[in-house]
């Protein structure tokens, strides 16, 4: 799917003077490059998360904030946790339904109050308590693993 008209892609007409000529082609030329580029984008993205995908430049990523108990879903991929007013547990999915899955789960305040995340992360229950502390974790068949 390439994004100029079938005119524009053609070319620009003769009569224009050869130098104007020239970079009208070569403008032309750059914006079917990037029409190019979308069409990568938009065909290539694969939803397999064994596969290896390389970004090129900038992602973003699903952010959530929370400040309570909270149950993770298979849309989150970062939780800032802030336990400012109180402890409160995070609940995982089953690893067994998300393997390959990964999140990152951050303590964004200062205080001593606790983030306890609910499930088994390298065979035991974590408690964040320290402000910045950050698990990466990812599914792995029946587990879930701190990377």
């Amino acid at each position: 799917m390439h994004l100029l008209p079938d005119w524009l892609k053609s070319g620009v007409s003769t009569n224009f003077e050869p130098r104007l000529k020239a970079t009208l082609d070569s403008i032309m030329m750059r914006l079917g490059q990037i029409a190019d580029g979308f069409d990568a984008i938009e065909t290539n993205i694969t939803l397999n998360p064994n596969q290896t995908t390389v970004f090129r430049g900038s992602y973003g990523m699903p952010v959530r904030w929370v400040a309570g108990t909270y149950s993770i879903v298979a849309a989150d991929c970062v939780i800032l946790a802030s336990a400012s007013t109180g402890a409160f547990t995070i609940s995982l999915l089953s690893p067994t339904q998300y393997d390959g899955q990964v999140f990152f789960i951050k303590k964004v305040d200062s205080t001593l109050n606790s983030v306890l995340i609910a499930g088994t992360l390298d065979g035991a229950q974590r408690a964040i308590t320290t402000q910045y502390t950050c698990y990466m974790i990812v599914a792995g068949s029946s587990t879930w693993n701190i990377i």
